[in-house]
């Protein structure tokens, strides 16, 4: 089971003035020197405030250093065999053969226990599987396992089970006395004692002479059989000489698993290297370590170029639920060319790839939905899986970070061990190519380099041998793959939905670069007269979106009109929108505001939602005496108005009550209180708004208390 390697940091720093908190999102962060909040700042995995001010704390965050606990998963947690990684790490003081050979040992045992207590083993089994199904589940696992090791030792299958067999032996040979009870699972530190023992005492000794013993085995198998084909193969190679065609099947050297030049070959070679030499191979130990991580790097330009072509495509112009609807197929096939159409597949591909040999590292690392490590991506697959998006976590987001810090891990590694320090290379990810990442395909490139660097020799009587040159190899790797390679910023381009920019703190930053006015009634309705379907207000509402994104970071020119920036500036078509000249950039928010109320209205019309990113709490239905009485008070008040100004609330106040610069607003508040305190701030008023809405209407009722007014001024 993996290890909370938050809660051991924690523990180890206990007796510093280390503070730990936890922001609203319930990611981690420590306060140093007096352990209390000082300044703010923001979260490194979600983005949002951190910290406070003067030891007082930011909205949301909480002081865990008191309350922190181990949150180690216990039980079985490798999930679906398919989905456990090719590659086997090793695990705590374990290392890979290790942690290879003691999973398939308690797989073993637990098949063994599925046939006998199927309902007990459900209890360990995480996420959880029918009963029914757990002798298939676990046999599966086994079989993975097995693979595993073939891979991992570099060994035929009959010698893997030689290896299995002894271990077994010396756990039957030794359990009475070894003092290792299930018992010992309870807890962490017993745990670990159990693993330190269980590998000294049956693994590590057979792995140590591994050589030797598989020679004694294939001896005794020699004795004791009478099979003709187990004594060819035990036979000693005769010497060299010429064979006929008809006679080489009497020869042993053509039935003989052959050691072959693999990584793995590799990865035991150096596991078997004494101490001494491993100092001098520090770098190669560290690169063969990583070597299934690195060989991911490669896949790093094509996503970032994915996300590159999404940005440009949909940044600012789709919404949320947009973008759960659309499949990442679509955003292919809408590719102008065929051409184009080839080579986006492709980068999609490239990022399925990348997804599926990274996902079971990246679980556990971030607040992911669970259900995105169990499904398989395709074309098929939601657009929002690859956008970089940080609301909800995305794939994509993920994936680019571990990427990322996968490169720069190695790199700060890299550096330490050559002792340079001089400033090294930061590039941004915008300007990241395949020559700025370490880059290569473990059977084109580094293979054919171990070839390079193996020296064989053969010996009558023993076969065939394998050597490696490894200091001549960990130079030619620096050389060709390590060398000059950059570090990369982790400043990641995040995409932005159609409504993200629809909050109190962009609309502020554009007031404060260019102050805004209201458009006069008359502008209104030839406004209006000019967009006459639901398309055409989403379409010209896309364009505005965009120029408030540009204009509240830039600022620009207020009496600008606002059709002369969408044209020359941002390059839109513009000649079906017919915006009135008399429209300036000092109107931009009031020609948003207008036209977004008059989308809504039709979104609500058609039974959608136009406030998907409202909290459910505020969208709690009408009690019968409300309805009653908000009808009553209607034909007092200016309803159109009244529907704009709610709008605004609603966009801008309640849609972003979790931004770090709003104050929280609770259901249980009055709608006429709250709208009031509002208008007041903006120095406006609704006619019999204060005198004759309803009291008993609530900030919870607000979405049906809008959707009541848009149907009843139909």
């Amino acid at each position: 089971m993996p290890e909370d390697h938050l809660f051991e940091a924690m523990e180890a720093l206990s007796g510093t003035q280390l503070k730990w908190y936890k922001c609203r999102n319930g990611h981690q962060y420590a306060i140093g020197e007096c352990g209390k909040p000082w300044v703010k700042a923001r979260c490194a995995e979600c983005g949002c405030e951190i910290g406070g001010i003067h030891h007082s704390l930011a909205k949301g965050n909480v002081n865990v250093s008191e309350t922190r606990q181990d949150n180690t998963r216990t039980g079985h947690i490798l999930g679906p065999p398919n989905r456990r990684s090719e590659f086997v790490d090793g695990v705590r003081t374990m290392s890979r053969l290790v942690t290879a050979i003691t999973r398939l040992i308690i797989h073993g045992a637990m098949v063994i226990s599925a046939d006998k207590n199927p309902k007990q083993l459900e209890r360990m089994i995480h996420p959880p599987i029918p009963s029914e199904n757990i002798p298939k589940f676990l046999g599966d696992h086994l079989k993975f396992d097995f693979q595993s090791l073939c891979k991992s030792t570099g060994k035929s299958s009959d010698e893997v089970f030689i290896i299995i067999h002894l271990v077994i032996k010396r756990i039957l040979n030794a359990c009475h006395s070894s003092g290792v009870t299930y018992n010992a699972w309870k807890t962490k530190p017993l745990r670990q004692e159990w693993e330190t023992v269980f590998s000294d005492t049956y693994v590590n000794p057979v792995l140590k002479d591994l050589k030797q013993h598989l020679h004694e085995a294939h001896t005794q198998i020699k004795e004791h059989s009478s099979n003709p084909f187990l004594e060819l193969l035990n036979v000693p190679d005769p010497p060299i000489t010429t064979q006929k065609v008809q006679n080489i099947h009497t020869l042993s050297t053509i039935w003989r698993y052959r050691r072959r030049v693999s990584m793995d070959d590799l990865k035991q070679e150096l596991e078997t290297t004494v101490l001494a030499e491993r100092r001098n191979l520090e770098l190669l130990l560290h690169f063969i370590g990583q070597e299934h991580r690195l060989g991911m790097l490669k896949y790093l330009p094509n996503i970032l170029e994915l996300q590159t072509l999404l940005l440009h495509q949909y940044s600012l112009n789709l919404d949320v639920s947009e973008a759960k609807q659309i499949s990442i197929g679509e955003f292919i096939q809408n590719r102008p060319t065929e051409r184009e159409q080839i080579y986006v597949k492709r980068l999609v591909q490239t990022f399925i790839q990348a997804w599926v040999l990274a996902r079971a590292d990246i679980r556990g690392t971030l607040e992911l939905d669970e259900e995105l490590f169990s499904q398989d991506l395709s074309e098929m697959s939601k657009l929002i899986i690859f956008l970089p998006v940080k609301k909800p976590y995305s794939c994509c987001l993920a994936l680019i970070r571990y990427l990322v810090r996968t490169q720069n891990g190695f790199i700060l590694k890299y550096i330490n061990i050559k002792h340079d320090n001089n400033v090294h290379e930061e590039i941004h990810t915008t300007h990241v190519k395949e020559s700025d990442v370490i880059a290569f395909d473990t059977n084109d490139d580094l293979v054919p380099v171990l070839y390079s660097y193996a020296n064989y020799s053969l010996e009558v009587g023993k076969g065939m041998s394998i050597e490696y040159d490894l200091r001549a190899l960990q130079s030619h790797i620096e050389d060709r793959f390590l060398r000059g390679k950059p570090l990369i910023q982790e400043d990641f381009a995040l995409f932005t939905f159609r409504q993200d920019f629809r909050n109190a703190q962009k609309c502020t930053k554009l007031k404060e670069n260019i102050p805004q006015e209201k458009l006069s009634r008359a502008m209104q309705r030839e406004v209006l007269s000019h967009v006459k379907s639901l398309t055409d207000v989403c379409e010209l509402l896309a364009s505005l979106e965009i120029a408030v994104g540009f204009l509240a970071s830039t600022g620009g020119d207020s009496e600008l009109v606002i059709g002369s920036y969408l044209r020359d500036t941002l390059e839109f078509d513009t000649d079906k929108f017919k915006i009135p000249q008399e429209c300036k950039v000092k109107h931009l928010l009031s020609l948003w505001q207008l036209l977004a109320v008059k989308r809504d209205r039709g979104f609500m019309l058609m039974n959608k939602d136009p406030f998907d990113t409202l909290p459910d709490d505020f969208k709690q239905p009408l009690a019968d005496d409300m309805v009653k009485s908000l009808c009553d008070a209607l034909p007092y008040i200016t309803i159109s108005n009244l529907i704009q100004q709610l709008h605004e609330f609603i966009v801008l106040k309640l849609s972003a009550v979790n931004d770090d610069d709003e104050v929280d607003m609770r259901a249980d508040w009055g709608i006429k209180e709250t709208l009031q305190a509002y208008l007041e701030t903006k120095d406006e008023e609704i006619l019999g708004f204060e005198e004759y809405f309803p009291d008993i209407v609530t900030l919870g009722n607000i979405w049906y208390t809008w959707r009541q007014l848009v149907i009843t001024h139909k």
